[in-house]
């Protein structure tokens, strides 16, 4: 598993929307501003992860600027382009689409706060105790088409109306010195915990019903990914393969080739082969034929059955 960690670098690279009104070049991200919906962006270059990468972990870390908070109502989705742009207007920033992953960033819920509030100068966000947990929304913005690595991306913070202020450092904040060229001391940090395509593995999961095995033995097997897996089922004496259960879907194939492209369950169904049942009924004989009618008389077996209904077929035998 590698680690990436990202800052925002440079002054248009974070911003916030409220009333149709963006602000670019601020010593703040005011992630909830508290009289109106508002959204905060936060962009960061040179993500390095390689297109077919699992994304792990992901989190954001925002430092307070001030004593500030209280009761925030807040959400986070990601900028879904493969390669996003700096921000320049309201609309610009606006305009572009969200994942559809979206996690909540719900203050109240984070142990150690009273409603939320934060100290000044303080970092938060590190799940589980102090923020969200971010990977699906990481995951949904590397898996797009045209992804590469080393291209940007973005978080977006989407607070409703509480009437409550919450504002973090930006870029145009306090800044490390000598530096060249200046980076941020406090501003928004992106981090990210993933696994390259060639380290990435799946677990099948081979399981049974009563009445035989499989090849290979029942039992959870790692595999590389879209490595394709046959398995082979056995039945045991007196009983046959019915089907297969791939994740809750039938399958009749034996053996079956599996695509190790997520974790898979796969159950091996067997029933019982079906014994026909005895004859009821020995001596059948028919005699009378006739147009419209014939007789039949037999003998039931067993004998102690009383029989109240049987049905005759007769076929012209030439």
């Amino acid at each position: 598993m590698a680690e990436l960690t990202r800052q925002v670098e440079a002054s248009t690279d974070d911003c916030y929307v409220f009333d149709t009104t963006i602000r670019l070049i601020r010593d703040c991200i005011m992630i909830d501003v508290g009289e109106l919906p508002s959204n905060s962006y936060m962009r960061f270059l040179n993500i390095t992860i390689p297109p077919g990468s699992r994304i792990d972990h992901a989190h954001i870390e925002l430092c307070s600027y001030g004593f500030n908070g209280g009761t925030s109502n807040l959400s986070v989705r990601g900028i879904k382009e493969p390669n996003t742009a700096t921000f320049s207007t309201a609309d610009d920033a606006e305009a572009r689409p969200a994942t559809v992953a979206s996690v909540p960033y719900d203050l109240d819920a984070m142990p150690g706060y009273f409603n939320g509030v934060w100290d000044a100068d303080t970092w938060h966000g590190v799940p589980p105790d102090d923020g969200p947990e971010l990977k699906d929304i990481i995951q949904e913005i590397v898996a797009q088409a045209g992804w590469a690595s080393g291209n940007s991306l973005a978080i977006k913070i989407e607070a409703l109306f509480t009437g409550i202020s919450r504002s973090v450092w930006s870029w145009d904040g306090e800044q490390l010195e000598p530096a060249v060229p200046p980076l941020p001391a406090k501003a928004p940090i992106l981090v990210i915990n993933y696994t390259l395509p060639s380290e990435v593995q799946h677990t099948l999961s081979i399981l049974t019903t009563m009445g035989g095995t499989t090849n290979p033995a029942p039992g959870p097997y790692p595999y590389d990914e879209n490595t394709l897996v046959d398995v082979l089922a056995i039945p045991d004496a007196d009983y046959q393969f019915l089907n297969w259960d791939l994740d809750g879907l039938a399958i009749t194939d034996n053996p079956i080739t599996v695509l190790m492209d997520t974790d898979h369950t796969l159950i091996a169904m067997f029933e019982v082969i079906p014994v026909p049942p005895p004859s009821k009924v020995s001596g059948l004989r028919a005699t009378n034929i006739a147009e419209t009618s014939v007789s039949v008389d037999w003998n039931a077996s067993p004998p102690e059955e009383e029989a109240t209904l049987y049905r005759v077929y007769l076929r012209k035998v030439e």
